[in-house]
This record gives structure tokens, C-alpha cells and sequence, in this order.
């Protein structure tokens, strides 16, 4: 059992474009991205996709190209972000079939779902309250 790290490197990826847009850098290349985030430039652009379909990023290409923000910093909610990367929510239940035979295999989903639920609810209304701009502004020069 892993958990994703999809959402940390989206965050990152939106704070380097964030923090190079306070510092006067329109745009970056998912390569500038990749190396702050330690990882394969392949990485960032399946993201870069995610966040373009969710409308936190855009792309301009050609010479000056690069990818930029969509929105002011203020106006990208850790929600949105984390909507824009990741399938379901924080935990998830069995994927295994029931066993009919057995009471507690029956019951388990059941019983976890509105916990699970409750889970979800706390975490988008925390990340809700947060936005990229206060992640950006707490960056050292």
C-alpha cells in the first residue's frame, strides 16, 4: 500500500510558477519545474495536464513558451489543486469482493464509508481554506 505523491509535487509545480510570478517570470519550462521538484520533466507535464484540464495552468508554445498560471495565485485553492490531480478521496475502502460468509466482511464498507466520508469533508474544507498564495509567500528569497 502506497500513498500518492501527486498532489505534493501538483503544489510544488503550481509554487515555482507562483514564486517565479512574484519575481517577475511570466512563464516556466516543465525542465525548470522538474529540476526544483527533483524529478523527470515527464512527471511534470502528465501534471501540467491535469492542472491545464482544471484551468490552474496554461501553455503558450513557440519561443517564448512555457507554462504560466490560469489564475492570480490568491484565487488557486489547495481544493482546487487537489481536485485537479488526484481520483476519490483520501482514503478508500476494500477493493476486494465481501465475503458473504463472514459478518465483519459484510458490514466493513458499511461501517467505513461515512467515517471515510466525514474524513474527506475535513480535508477539502482545511485545503479549501488554504490557497497558493500563502504557500508562495512563505518562501524565503
Amino acid at each position: 500500500m502506497s500513498t500518492s505523491s501527486r498532489f505534493a509535487i501538483a503544489i510544488h509545480t503550481l509554487a515555482v510558477l507562483g514564486y517565479l510570478k512574484k519575481h517577475g517570470v511570466e512563464r516556466a519550462t516543465s525542465q525548470q519545474i522538474a529540476k526544483s521538484v527533483n524529478t523527470n520533466a515527464v512527471v511534470i507535464r502528465n501534471l501540467l495536464r491535469a492542472l491545464k484540464r482544471a484551468g490552474l495552468v496554461e501553455a503558450k508554445e513557440g519561443k517564448d513558451g512555457g507554462i504560466s498560471l490560469a489564475r492570480p495565485p490568491a484565487k488557486i485553492s489547495l481544493r482546487d489543486v487537489y481536485a485537479a490531480v488526484e481520483e476519490g478521496g483520501i482514503l478508500c475502502l476494500n477493493k476486494n469482493p465481501e465475503l458473504k460468509a463472514c459478518p465483519v466482511s459484510r458490514e466493513m464498507s458499511g461501517i467505513l464509508h461515512p467515517i471515510f466520508s466525514e474524513v474527506d469533508k475535513a480535508v477539502a474544507k482545511t485545503l479549501q481554506c488554504r490557497n497558493l498564495k500563502s504557500l508562495v509567500d512563505l518562501i524565503s528569497t
